[in-house]
């Protein structure tokens, strides 16, 4: 008979494990907000959000991407951290 493997989870809502929660390379579900987390290599946490409706979209821990539509002239602008954001462009004269 095959063995039944459980990850740690959660079904309550922003229910997020602190680091010492969980062993490095172990996973935890919270099954409220379809996201799942691990411990990296380095000592911190990450969460990988799946489902379709992440709260952001994030690459290669570097740049954050907005999850919403921008409006019509609108461009991404970083913030200098790797976080995009929608604004306006300045209009020229």
């Amino acid at each position: 008979m095959a063995t039944l493997i459980q990850f740690k989870r959660s079904a309550t809502q922003n229910d997020v494990p602190a680091t010492s929660d969980l062993s490095l390379g172990e996973i935890a579900i919270n099954t409220y907000h379809g996201r799942m987390y691990t411990e990296k290599n380095d000592g911190s946490a990450a969460i990988s959000e799946i489902g379709s409706n992440p709260a952001s979209l994030t690459i290669n821990d570097a740049i954050t991407f907005p999850t919403a539509d921008g409006s019509n002239t609108q461009v991404l602008q970083t913030n200098g951290s790797g976080t995009l954001g929608w604004t306006s462009m300045a209009s020229s004269g």
